[in-house]
């Protein structure tokens, strides 16, 4: 992810943040608003639509009060009349038909007239019979009022009988549910549909027709049962009320129709309440993206320009890396950001400098190294090699040397001279080319010298004599351990300063250090004397000569390997008899228990006295 795209979206989601919380309250609020005011019209539009079917109510039983006074006032009513009568009073075309029934005459005057004429829905005999019926049971109980409709064939539901108590006349009406419903009818499509229902819950009349004669629980299903119970006892009390079904999401609202025993139920779906708000939402919110996008759009070319100049460093940057140092950053001003483009194009300029310098001191360096490893070719011609070291009935000479650094200060040396076997180890203090010098002049001298001298104390003081000769004082020092092996084994040696070499017996004993020192290190005293020391390797023996680096070499704890330890190994190696390859492993051992590398030369020499057989 780019800075440009991170600077962008550290300016914009702050923004983002803002606009969906302020539209979230927006319709939060819109949402509460609407609610309420939309239950408000709901629940005026189910009290208009109640108004409204009362008063068709009030208007039928203001005819039968008519047809009761008017009747009332006679003693006897002809027939004839009463028919022109009822018929007069059913002319609406809501009104199916009328019904009287006079207990004054006997027989009981009982006759119903059929309003089909104008009606949608006659009346048939069955309805006719049980609107007598119903008229009959009213005038025995003596109590007036809406009772349940006929259940006929047609959609003439509810009766309204009402009766004279003291003359024994009973007036009854059948309402056409279709005609009556379409009367009602309203063109809200929140209204859709609406139901009145009597105390028992059956629908009477309402909106669509096909509801009607259907108990209201199956007029809508989608109630529960718990809403239900709820419902219809307040309906039995009653009482004008609502309620709320979860899925689908209704509002139903119910009130009393006065003037009758019947409830008008009228149904919402929330999604017509909703409607508005989610218009506004929509709309609300295509404004809120417009914005947005257009504030966007602004930060965007805000972040652009802000991250121009960190662009540019961060292209700068990648030329350099590629290797290109002359790459410099426009400054174009003085702020934080100038000021890091102008220490960018000092620090290339000074990187390319640098890099110049360290080609130079690569070129330099090189021609160091191949001069080195002139030196230490030189330096390697005088050491011998493995083959011309002794291998006689006297005395077997084994060697192997590694360096810390390109040229080295140790070195060894070994010839026969009169049947007997010499040898030496020196160790030039310091490391480097100059002890690497100085290694080559000692053992030049010391080659010059070999057929001159007797016995190795004498090669000792020569040796120390010439080095010192031209009276300059140098910084270096020069160990060395020099001896001479017989036949009978008697080993003669002189030491300058040298560490003891390890002496191994055939016969597994426990080896040792032996031979010390006779005398000072060379080239550091003019006029020194150094004496011969004696001692004696059996057949199978073996005298280890070492320079220190391999005694002094540091273990993984920081502890010296030391000449105990030394002596251990040797032992361990020699077990396996004198060989090249025995020695090889032995300084590779101690080059790998040094774990911060090698600190010093290493010189191993070992001298073994053959067993008579092998002679």
């Amino acid at each position: 992810m780019t800075i440009r795209v991170k600077f962008a979206l550290f300016m914009a989601l702050p923004l983002v943040v803002v606009y969906v919380v302020l539209n979230l309250m927006q319709f939060l609020e819109l949402a509460r608003t609407t609610m309420r005011e939309q239950h408000e019209q709901a629940r005026t539009l189910v009290q208009l639509q109640a108004d409204e079917v009362s008063a068709f109510a009030r208007l039928a039983r203001l005819r039968a009060e008519g047809i009761l006074s008017t009747t009332g006032a006679f003693d006897a009513i002809d027939p004839t009349r009463v028919q022109i009568l009822l018929a007069a009073a059913a002319s609406p075309k809501w009104i199916a038909g009328i019904g009287l029934v006079d207990n004054r005459l006997t027989p009981p005057l009982k006759t119903v007239v059929d309003s089909s004429t104008s009606g949608t829905n006659p009346v048939d005999p069955e309805a006719n019979a049980a609107l007598l019926n119903a008229m009959d049971t009213a005038l025995k109980s003596r109590s007036g009022g809406w009772s349940p409709g006929p259940k006929a064939p047609s959609s003439t539901m509810p009766i309204f009988v009402m009766i004279n108590s003291v003359k024994g006349i009973a007036v009854g009406i059948a309402v056409d549910a279709s005609a009556l419903t379409e009367l009602i009818h309203t063109t809200d499509d929140r209204a859709e549909p609406w139901i009145v229902t009597d105390k028992h819950g059956t629908v009477l009349f309402g909106h669509p027709i096909d509801k009607i004669g259907q108990n209201i629980r199956a007029a809508f299903p989608e109630v529960t049962a718990d809403g239900w119970d709820t419902i219809t006892i307040a309906m039995k009390q009653g009482e004008t009320g609502e309620v709320e079904i979860p899925d689908p999401r209704y509002w139903l609202g119910w009130t009393p129709v006065n003037g009758s025993p019947w409830q008008l139920s009228l149904p919402i779906d929330m999604r017509s309440i909703m409607e508005p708000v989610w218009s506004a939402v929509r709309r609300d919110t295509m404004l809120a993206i417009t914005g947005l996008l257009i504030n966007l759009a602004v930060i965007a070319l805000l972040a652009g320009l802000f991250t121009r100049p960190i662009r540019r460093l961060a292209n700068a940057f990648n030329q350099v890396r590629s290797g290109d140092l002359n790459t410099r950053v426009d400054v174009r001003s003085r702020d934080e950001l100038g000021r890091l483009a102008e220490g960018f194009n000092q620090m290339t300029s000074q990187l390319g400098a640098l890099v110049e310098s360290r080609s130079k001191a690569k070129v330099h360096r090189a021609a160091v190294e191949r001069e080195l490893d002139i030196a230490r070719e030189m330096q390697a011609s005088l050491l011998p090699n493995a083959a011309s070291l002794p291998d006689t009935k006297t005395g077997r000479v084994l060697a192997v040397t590694r360096s810390a650094k390109q040229v080295g200060g140790d070195f060894y040396d070994a010839w026969v001279q009169d049947g007997d076997v010499w040898f030496t180890v020196a160790d030039v203090s310091g490391k480097g080319v100059g002890a690497g010098l100085f290694m080559a002049v000692a053992s030049t001298i010391l080659h010059g010298l070999r057929h001159h001298v007797d016995d190795p104390a004498a090669a000792l003081d020569l040796l120390n004599t010439r080095l010192l000769e031209d009276g300059i004082d140098r910084p270096v020092f020069l160990t060395m351990f020099l001896g001479r092996l017989n036949v009978d084994g008697t080993l003669q040696y002189a030491s300058a300063g040298h560490l003891p070499p390890i002496h191994i017996t055939a016969d597994g004993k426990q080896p040792k250090a032996v031979a010390d020192a006779t005398g000072p290190p060379l080239g550091m005293v003019r006029d020194m004397h150094w004496t011969n020391g004696t001692l004696h390797l059996g057949h199978g023996d073996h005298l280890l000569v070492y320079s220190d680096g391999a005694s002094d070499a540091k273990r993984q704890d920081g502890s010296m390997v030391e000449i105990e330890g030394l002596a251990d190994m040797a032992a361990a190696a020699a077990a396996n008899g004198p060989d090249r390859g025995v020695l090889d492993t032995l300084v590779q051992q101690l080059t790998d228990i040094q774990t911060d590398g090698q600190f010093d030369d290493i010189t191993l020499l070992s001298v073994t006295r053959p067993l008579p057989d092998e002679s």
